[in-house]
């Protein structure tokens, strides 16, 4: 007979070991909202989960349709100088997340609704891109919030780094 206590050690290291799921969102108003949310309840953590990632890109580079060497090795130029300018690094992404998340007061973005969003998804070499605006509501005013350049990765939507968000 297994003692409790090795069963639960053996239980805690089967726990610690897998991995912890990413928020996947699969339709662009889910993750709109998710965004919108993110910055209302100040949640700096979901930073990383709001930009698309240095290994999603990869993926998307890999799975491109055939492109042009020339193309290709621009995309890898430019992928290359995001790396050394450390944009995807999680400090980086979390100064993005609190630079405009301070552009407003905490009680205005308690107060804000999300309504509504507007995009329409364009299919560029096998990749589908959007421009997605949320319509969000303070009091009696509506606002248009860009979300940003979304790009679908295999992890759901995600913000193009350096493309969003900001007041429309």
């Amino acid at each position: 007979m297994i003692p409790r206590f090795s069963l639960l050690l053996c239980f805690t290291i089967f726990l610690m070991s897998c991995d912890t799921p990413t928020k996947q969102y699969d339709t662009v108003p889910e993750f709109c909202n998710y965004v919108f949310t993110a910055f209302k309840t100040n949640a700096i953590d979901e930073s990383a989960n709001i930009w698309v990632s240095e290994e999603e890109i990869r993926l998307l580079l890999a799975q491109q349709h055939p492109t042009p060497n020339s193309e290709k090795e621009k995309q890898l130029e430019q992928f290359e100088r995001m790396q050394k300018l450390k944009v995807f690094d999680v400090d980086s992404l979390q100064k993005a997340f609190r630079t405009f998340r301070n552009t407003e007061t905490n009680e205005f973005w308690q107060q804000l609704r999300f309504d509504s969003v507007d995009y329409r998804i364009e299919n560029w070499k096998g990749i589908e891109l959007t421009e997605a605006t949320a319509f969000v509501s303070y009091q009696n005013q509506t606002f248009r919030l860009k979300i940003g350049e979304l790009i679908k990765t295999p992890h759901g939507w995600k913000i193009m780094v350096q493309r969003g968000p900001w007041w429309k």
